[in-house]
């Protein structure tokens, strides 16, 4: 019985894709638990293997012990969704394989750390140099907190546009589809209910110590909190954070690492050869972009929606920013871009002609 992951997601896959293995339950069939080690729905370069590690050495809870999955005697196994194609590295990005290969590992040996597997991929794959195995590995480690945080934190899920391309955000697009991925979002708070007393008892699928983290509300994570609950805007965080306040400073606070991601590499040229050196960087720079369009997307949607501002005045007000409707167009032609909230204003140009071009001065004060 394989225990599938929940589809666009980074985090909350971690309580989902092994549900019934970890909760205590039993089951007559053998049950494996599948990983993904490729990015086909979110898009972006993530290294999943602290994901994944934090699966297959999660805690296993029954109503009288608590053990280690990874120590647990049960005949089933791992599998885990791979996106190979046919690029001379296989999988696109010059960083990607330590996706695949800490799969590899982990599955051979659960006992091995994340950092363990990042530094043995790194030496194999680009020398045993100090500065590019610390480097290489904090931002292995970092990307997928980084990622998470300009996407979708607090167990809301990446807000990935799922009916749509597969690829950036559309908020809307997790409800009223039939997938199951919504995050109940209104004008007052936002959450899936799972709770037994309340919600759609998904909970209650966990054995009773688990029911108890999970359950009250005063008890659940932070980081899976809006999986886990429907609570208002105003909610207080564990980190005294109002939950909204928290949405905004997470996805400013992402965006900008995403772009640290980039100062990072950059301080390894010369130490990798520089066709690999250019193609990363190329691939980090866009994603850097993209965390900005992310980062607008969904501060801007849950800003208009709760009416509550964020108490740092950055939501709306982009001072550096010349939108593309302003500049001296010829042959561009302003359009309306679906979902509204990725782009400013909901706003775009398009060139209508077989040749286009946009002019604008900018003068920073």
């Amino acid at each position: 019985m394989w225990k599938q992951i929940l589809d666009f997601d980074m985090h909350v896959n971690d309580v989902t894709r092994v549900k019934d293995i970890v909760s205590g339950r039993q089951h007559p069939l053998p049950q494996g638990t599948q990983t993904h080690t490729k990015e086909r729905h979110i898009g972006s370069a993530v290294p999943p293997c602290n994901s994944v590690s934090s699966v297959i050495q999660a805690f296993c809870f029954s109503d009288t012990r608590k053990t280690k999955l990874e120590t647990r005697n049960w005949s089933g196994g791992f599998n885990a969704v791979v996106n190979v194609g046919l690029d001379e590295n296989w999988l696109g990005h010059p960083l990607a394989m330590a996706n695949l290969y800490g799969y590899g590992r982990l599955a051979w040996n659960p006992d091995l750390s994340s950092e363990q597997i990042a530094e043995e991929w790194i030496q194999l794959t680009f020398g045993s140099s100090p500065q590019v195995v610390n480097t290489i590995s904090k931002m292995l480690l970092s990307s997928w907190h980084i990622y998470e945080s300009y996407t979708g934190p607090l167990g809301l899920q990446t807000l990935t546009d799922i009916t749509g391309p597969h690829y950036g955000p559309g908020i809307e697009s997790s409800e009223n589809n039939g997938w199951g991925q919504w995050h109940r979002a209104d004008a007052k708070g936002v959450g899936m209910d799972r709770t037994i007393a309340t919600g759609t008892g998904f909970i209650g699928q966990y054995s009773r110590f688990v029911q108890k983290i999970y359950e009250p509300v005063e008890n659940c994570p932070d980081d899976l909190l809006l999986f886990m609950h429907h609570v208002p805007y105003t909610y207080v965080l564990h980190d005294e954070k109002t939950m909204i306040q928290y949405l905004y400073d997470s996805h400013y606070e992402g965006a900008e690492q995403a772009a640290g991601l980039v100062k990072q590499w950059k301080k390894l040229r010369g130490q990798i050869d520089e066709e690999r050196y250019s193609e990363t960087l190329k691939r980090l720079e866009y994603q850097a972009g993209h965390a900005i369009v992310w980062r607008d997307a969904v501060v801007n949607w849950f800003n208009k929606i709760s009416g509550i501002p964020d108490s740092q005045g950055r939501v709306g007000h982009n001072p550096d920013r010349v939108e593309a409707e302003d500049m001296q167009l010829s042959g561009y032609a302003p359009v309306e871009v679906a979902p509204w909230e990725t782009a400013s204003g909901g706003h775009a140009v398009a060139c209508a002609q077989n040749s286009c071009s946009a002019s604008s001065q900018f003068t920073r004060s």
